[in-house]
């Protein structure tokens, strides 16, 4: 991990804790708009609102774009790493075991019996 890794981590976040700033501003204006303080900002929570928000639009797009970024990268790794065989668990397995329950059933009763396929699904972790 390198030095820009890093900064991108911690302005990640310091994005997130933004958003739960700006959250608890809003919350404490809203609850406690009569309490005294050092300084008050001189707007109304109408005002607030708008101002608080485009921040937060910013803030929650350049998250969710990064998020999308991420995992698109990460698919196409997975999908390399599963071509060059080195993830050992997803090398032989057909696709329609993933999602089709009735076979995935059919292939544990065929394997371990009745009785482990009982004790399978009643474990309790």
């Amino acid at each position: 991990m390198d030095y820009t890794d890093i900064i991108s981590a911690a302005n990640y976040l310091y994005s997130l804790g933004m958003l739960l700033e700006f959250a608890s501003f809003l919350w404490l204006r809203r609850k406690f708009s009569i309490m005294k303080r050092p300084y008050r900002v001189p707007f109304k929570l109408s005002a607030l609102v708008p101002m608080r928000l485009i921040p937060t639009g910013f803030l929650v797009v350049k998250m969710a774009i990064l998020m999308t970024v991420v995992g698109i990268l990460w698919y196409f790794l997975m999908r390399f790493c599963k071509s060059k065989e080195w993830l050992k668990q997803w090398r032989k397995c057909p696709v329609e075991l993933h999602f089709n329950p009735a076979i995935l059933t059919r292939v544990f009763l065929e394997k371990y019996g009745s009785y482990n396929l009982i004790l399978a699904f009643n474990r309790e972790d």
